[in-house]
């Protein structure tokens, strides 16, 4: 052996080497390895921590677990707070780092930078975000999971970002996350439905704290674990690293992922990676077993189990990759699937989530960088729709053009010129030949007859997507089963809604080449219904309603039987015989044929014959009918009466109808919508064709026997009654289509049947009540205006659709609504060219769009009109609209105009207008009303172009009006730069009666009253609580004893005071405040150095002051309060420091009409003592 060779041992049971025999040394080298080890990972770790990282704390792009925690955490304390609170949730196009390589600033210019910048200055929101490159709902689902945690209560908002590329064929298997960091965030074990106080409840909620709390444990090891806790900057996912993310317009492209890339042309790889892009979008699929939409339905889930509030949207996709991508609605009809997921899973939970769709024609192609990423610019205007759409305020007033939904509480819901089959959004979706709509009592729930496409459509929740109920596309046929994959229709029309709310809706209708089958939708299946019974080969209509708590459906054949089917026992009963000799043609003895018919609310079914005569009969429990008994015999004079004094309403002996097409009954007013369709007397076979704007929409009152219009208010009131004199009828608003309407709130959902068209309004008579039109044929119009403002006053005193303002739909929630009074002259109606253009209509869209984007606020305004209205007589109609003709108005918006002196007439003098003004401050002051009056003088174009100089009287009016604290506007120099461009301001010819302003002049002038008078409303309105909720009777209010006018005490001291004699008042050192009728008078005395301090000196300075302000003024008229205080000043400098400090009151008093009285007299009586005593002194 080797002398120098080691020597082994075994020690201890172990082998060891005679350097290390002793085993001390051994363990010490271990050691020291150990502690050098952990030596450099902590130096590692520190250098990583020391080196600049380019994601910021505040960044909300964040890379880690622990990152990602603190956002949601802000976002939870928010809440916590109470304060609105909401995570953005979303892919590239939130992170927005494809910016990087083009916009310098890109950090500051993402969506979330943008909405933080939108939004208003007032607004305590807190916005954070996690946007991660390549997100998939898989990864989602654990940030939500998270939220969860922090946020138990579910109070923040989720907002997700949707992109189809999530549903590619490629991630159709990925059940785990794109990112280790997000795999650190919640756990996904799902809590199913609501808590209840169960074993299994108990259970499920105890396995769900356990999993979280062990993710506590995890989250404090990740975060204090050395350079994993950093890993993010050794490891960034990089977006181009993400194959089929971004693929770049212009410029280098550097998604290279393969390495033949490096041989390929730029343009080569553009067109590769394009390939690879547009591949994820054409493969995607919403299959049920694709792990993203399994991955999006726990989600939903999660959200449902906690309340939370949720909005996913679907991002902008350029139009060209669209067109080159997913050409045939290919896109719509996956938008179509979304929205399909969604609904359905808010329905089933009854849950408040929302899917929107922002991927609108307004993001034009130059707004992208790619197919999907948008740069600054495009970036800012999803950013601004997103804040809409959330109900969060702006910080100014979006142009209309940016948004993809306006600020209105009426809303088209498709809007396609052409025809054809198309499912998604408004601007995706077609219709061909709808025949028939109906919609749930709430609003919620729209359903369409498809006829010409051989299905039901459907629009539900925000109404933001056209959805296929039942039936496929362009293939006709008869099977019944599952409604989108085996049920066939054919010509499906007349559909209604049975059932109240959630899972029991029915939809039922009329299908069938020859319309001889009554066909049921219900639990997702279509089954053709069958009954015992009498039955028809073909039915016309099918209408639903209740009598004695049993669903019953009334079918109109068309031999003009009417059947009841009773849906309960599926028997069917004749209810009317059109052979009974009652019904028949007097003359003729011919049946009458009927053309539609309504169940009302009351028990009674009515029906139109081919006359347009209405019938009513009593229905009975057994499906039988009382005798019918005619109600409206249609033997008025005119289709509309056009005669001077001749406006709605109009009586049965007045009006006639047409053709009746179509009538719908409106609970809320116990009265009957009917179609009035008018028909061509004159034109070709194309205007035959296509002049479709000839229904006539009116609201009978049987009780009453009178007919009214169905309006919406909008700033051409001449849309609802136009003549065509080509065709030589009467056209209207409205075209051929089908109508219903939502019972709780009145709202009438409209589908046209010759374009892609859908639309609701609201209260087609409360837009009534709100007009103020003129019954005029001014200008070219030759038909006189039917829709008075007697009509509105009418409205307004009999039936009060004021009184259910609070129940109307409102697509995105608003706080009022709050209600503005216009009063004015024709001026503020009237162009002469175009009959009845309001400036009052113009003015409220222009201030709902102020205040609804940028304070939530809906505004109402209400018009009333006079022609040459005076000043007396539009008090006079505000006094008449308080005293029960519409709801107390918040704002009072009154005109002021010179037209041929007439304004002041009976109230020509000076005392007259400033008692006048004082019986408006009374009225305003019922309520609490701000009072606006606007000077519109400069709009008339008597027989020259206008904006020309107010009249001296009324310019002095608006000096008395300011200074009794009235708002006065004065828009006429601002507006004047408009000429330029916009003359002239007038209408030709200028002839006698034609003075009123062009449109554009009205137009522009309701723009600048709105921008003038908005910052005022604003302020006025924040915090006030709606004056119509407040209403009383007229009678209770007491507007004071007039004999306690200040200026009374001056009229019965009347020759006591020499003016002469007092001392000069000096308005510069004077100061008035005046409100609620009491003056407030401040003199500083430095203006009369010259004047003594003594208390004689002092009062007759007082006295001087009192009849400067209460006589030579207007506040002696109304004020029945005055105070008077003299004071002096030292010791400030030229900007007033100091002011408050070194005031000194000399004097003070107030006064009320006696108390002035007296100190008139016992001033003359101690000044004529003091003039006595001197003269016997002399």
């Amino acid at each position: 052996m080797d002398e120098g060779a080691p020597h082994t041992h075994w020690i201890d049971g172990r082998l060891v080497d005679e350097h290390s025999a002793s085993g001390r040394s051994r363990g010490e080298s271990h050691w020291v390895v150990i502690i050098a080890v952990l030596v450099i990972l902590i130096g590692v770790d520190l250098a990583l921590g020391l080196a600049p990282d380019q994601i910021t704390a505040d960044d909300p792009n964040p890379n880690t677990s622990a990152d990602m925690r603190a956002n949601l955490r802000a976002a939870a304390e928010a809440a916590r707070e109470g304060r609105p609170a909401l995570v953005l949730v979303g892919d590239s196009v939130l992170a927005g780092d494809v910016m990087a390589g083009e916009v310098e600033d890109w950090r500051s210019q993402r969506v979330v930078d943008h909405m933080r910048a939108e939004l208003s200055f007032d607004s305590d929101a807190e916005i954070q975000q996690i946007a991660l490159d390549g997100l998939l709902p898989i990864d989602a689902l654990h940030v939500l999971a998270e939220l969860d945690r922090v946020d138990p209560k579910g109070e923040v908002q989720f907002v997700l970002e949707l992109n189809l590329r999530y549903f590619s064929n490629k991630y159709r298997e990925q059940d785990h996350c794109t990112r280790e960091e997000l795999c650190e965030l919640g756990r996904t074990l799902l809590v199913g439905g609501s808590p209840e106080a169960t074993d299994a409840g108990t259970l499920h909620r105890a396995a769900v704290g356990l999993v979280e709390a062990t993710g506590l444990a995890q989250d404090w090891l990740v975060a204090r674990t050395p350079i994993h806790r950093r890993r993010g900057r050794l490891r960034r996912l990089e977006l181009d690293a993400v194959e089929g993310l971004a693929v770049r317009k212009h410029g280098p492209n550097t998604n290279t992922n393969t390495d033949t890339d490096t041989e390929l042309s730029e343009d080569q790889r553009r067109a590769q990676g394009l390939a690879r892009v547009q591949e994820h979008y054409r493969s995607s699929t919403l299959a049920t077993e694709h792990a993203q939409v399994q991955a999006l339905t726990e989600l939903l889930d999660r959200l449902a189990a906690r309340g939370r509030p949720a909005t996913l949207f679907l991002t902008p996709l350029e139009d060209e990759f669209v067109r080159g991508t997913l050409p045939r609605n290919h896109l719509g009809r996956r938008h179509e699937q979304i929205a399909r997921i969604v609904n359905d899973h808010a329905e089933a939970r009854a849950q408040a989530t929302a899917l929107i769709d922002l991927d609108h024609p307004l993001f034009e192609s130059n707004y992208f960088l790619d197919h999907v990423h948008l740069g600054p610019e495009g970036n800012r205007l999803l950013a601004i729709n997103l804040l809409h759409e959330l109900g969060l305020p702006l910080a100014s007033r979006p142009f209309d053009w940016m948004m993809v939904h306006g600020e209105d509480h009426d809303r088209t819901l498709v809007h396609r010129r052409g025809t054809g089959y198309a499912d998604g959004g408004p601007w995706e979706a077609l219709l061909r030949k709808p025949r028939g709509v109906a919609v749930s009592r709430d609003g919620s729930w729209v359903v369409i007859a498809d006829t010409g496409n051989h299905v039901l459509r459907q629009m539900r929740g925000n109404m933001q997507f056209l959805e296929r109920l039942a039936g496929k596309p362009m293939k006709a046929g008869v099977q019944d089963g599952e409604a989108l994959e085996r049920a066939r229709l054919t010509e499906p029309h007349s559909p209604q809604i049975v059932g109240r709310g959630g899972a029991g809706e029915r939809v039922y209708f009329i299908d069938g080449k020859t319309s001889n089958r009554v066909r049921e939708l219900a639990d997702g299946f279509v089954r053709t219904l069958v009954w015992l019974g009498p039955a028809c080969p073909r039915y016309d209509v099918l209408e639903a309603g209740v009598l004695d708590e049993r669903e019953r459906l009334y079918l109109l054949c068309h031999d003009d039987r009417i059947l009841t089917v009773d849906l309960e026992s599926r028997r069917s009963t004749l209810t009317l015989d059109p052979r009974a000799p009652m019904l028949a043609e007097p003359e003729t003895g011919a049946a009458r044929e009927y053309t539609t018919i309504e169940p009302t609310d009351d028990g009674r079914l009515l029906f139109a014959d081919g006359d347009s005569q209405i019938w009513s009969m009593v229905l009975r429990a057994n499906g039988r009918a009382r005798a019918p008994e005619r109600i409206f015999a249609n033997d008025g004079a005119d289709l509309i009466p056009s005669e001077r004094k001749s406006y709605y309403p109009f009586g049965f002996d007045e009006m006639r109808f047409e053709q009746i097409v179509d009538m719908e009954w409106v609970e809320r007013y116990g009265g009957l919508l009917i179609q009035d369709q008018h028909e061509l007397s004159w034109g070709n076979k194309r205007l035959h064709r296509e002049e479709t704007e000839r229904i006539h929409l009116r609201l009978i009152d049987f009780e009453t026997e009178q007919i009214l219009p169905w309006v919406k208010a909008i700033p051409h009131a001449e849309a609802f009654h136009m003549w065509n004199a080509k065709t030589s009828n009467f056209v209207s608003y409205f075209h051929l289509g089908a109508m219903a309407i939502a019972q709780d709130d009145a709202a009438l959902v409209w589908v046209e049947r010759e374009r892609s068209r859908v639309f609701r309004l609201a209260d087609g008579l409360l837009g009534v009540h709100k007009y103020g039109n003129l019954h005029t044929d001014h200008g070219i119009v030759q038909l006189l205006q039917p829709i008075g403002t007697q009509t509105s006053w009418y409205v307004g005193a009999n039936m009060r659709p004021d009184r259910f303002m609070a129940t109307r739909h409102e697509p995105i929630p608003r706080r009022g609504p709050y209600v503005a009074l216009l009063v004015g002259s024709s001026l503020s109606t009237i162009s002469d060219r175009l009959g009845n253009y309001s400036l009052g209509r113009r003015l409220e869209l222009e201030l709902q769009a102020e205040l609804g984007y940028r304070d939530n606020i809906r505004l109402d305004l209400f018009q009333r009109s006079a022609s040459s209205s005076a000043f007396y007589y539009s008090a006079g109609m505000f006094e008449q609209f308080l005293d029960a003709n519409g709801p107390p108005p918040d704002i009072l918006f009154f005109e002021l105009h010179d037209f041929g002196g007439r304004f002041f007439r009976g109230t020509e003098t000076h005392a007259e207008r400033v008692a006048e003004l004082g019986k408006l401050e009374r009225l305003a002051a019922r309520y609490g009303t701000l009072v606006i009056f606007y000077d519109n003088s400069a709009i008339e174009a008597n027989g020259h172009d206008g904006l020309r100089r107010t009249h001296r009287e009324l310019r002095e009016f608006i000096a008395d009006a300011r200074k009794l604290g009235f708002v006065v506007l004065e828009p006429s120099d601002r507006l004047l730069r408009e000429l330029m461009t916009e003359s002239p301001w007038g209408n030709q010819t200028w002839t006698g009666g034609e003075h009123h302003g062009a449109p554009w002049a009205i137009d522009l002038t309701a723009r600048a009253l709105a921008s003038m008078s908005y910052p005022l409303i604003r302020e006025f309105l924040r915090g006030r609580e709606p004056a119509r909720l407040s209403e009383r009777d007229p009678t209770s209010f007491d507007e004071g004893d007039d004999s306690e006018r200040l200026s009374l005490a001056f009229e019965a001291t009347e020759g006591l005071v020499n003016r002469q004699a007092l001392p000069e008042v000096d308005g510069a050192y004077l100061q008035r405040a005046y409100g609620d009728r009491q003056v407030r008078i401040h003199v500083d005395l430095g203006g009369y150095e010259a004047l003594g301090r003594t208390k004689q000196e002092l009062e007759e300075l007082v006295v001087a002051v009192l009849y400067a302000v209460l006589v030579d003024e207007v506040y002696g008229e109304l004020a029945t309060d005055a105070s008077v205080e003299l004071v002096e000043f030292s010791n400030y400098d030229e900007y007033g420091e100091g002011v408050l400090e070194s005031a000194n009151s000399v004097w003070s008093r107030s006064f009320e009409r006696a108390s002035l009285e007296r100190f008139i007299r016992d001033h003359r009586a101690r000044k004529r003592g003091r003039g006595e005593g001197e003269a016997a002194g002399e």
